[in-house]
């Protein structure tokens, strides 16, 4: 809250934080509870997936915490109103989406690197996988077929990457937007051409 919540303050509000946190006062201590909830949502899919090191248990947690919180503020009048109601629908989707992406992210990470652990037995020092084209970033899918997942670059573009041949057990639970942090490329052995996701960082909503 402290290091985020002010961003989505306007006008005097935040030439008021700035003097309140000159006072070494958290963002709470200055503005009270009603500030709490519009901010669960950016909590739960943006801060969690990419600042928090985490299992799936931390994640189904979260949301459990923040369902109990959103009833606090409630109950004693700091979230009330249509627009609080919309929130915590949007929110308890986020933090559903949050927990999926997350089990996505632990199938795929197991399968990247025993796929890659694969590839050193298979293949002698003198024969490797020939890296042809890497980049790193992140990546949004784009496309989803059994067993198969194509990406492109998240910030936009209309290249493809792909496909990219995982486990049918993992893009039954993928979908169109997911995005994944990590390095990819194209790799070569004799007549093979394939593409591979090479190291996977993180998956988020």
């Amino acid at each position: 809250m402290h290091n985020y919540a002010w961003n989505k303050l306007r006008g005097d509000s935040t030439e008021l934080f700035a003097a309140y946190e000159a006072a070494r006062l958290t963002f709470c201590e200055a503005f009270g509870p009603e500030h709490i909830a519009p901010n669960i949502g950016e909590f739960l899919w943006w801060f969690m997936p990419r600042k928090v090191m985490c299992g799936e248990g931390l994640i189904r947690a979260a949301g459990t915490v923040t369902r109990k919180l959103e009833k606090w503020l409630t109950d004693n009048g700091y979230a009330t109103g249509q627009h609080a109601e919309r929130q915590r629908q949007a929110n308890h989707e986020s933090a559903s989406s949050l927990a999926a992406a997350k089990k996505v992210e632990r199938l795929l990470h197991e399968f990247v690197t025993r796929s890659w652990v694969r590839q050193e037995l298979l293949f002698d020092v003198e024969s490797p996988w020939e890296k042809i084209e890497v980049d790193e970033g992140r990546f949004e899918i784009c496309r989803v077929e059994d067993g198969q997942l194509w990406l492109r670059d998240w910030l936009g573009g209309d290249q493809q990457f792909g496909p990219f041949e995982v486990p049918a057990e993992i893009t039954k639970l993928c979908n169109d937007g997911l995005r994944l942090s990590g390095c990819i490329g194209r790799v070569r052995h004799g007549d093979r051409l394939q593409w591979r996701i090479m190291e996977l960082w993180s998956v988020a909503p």
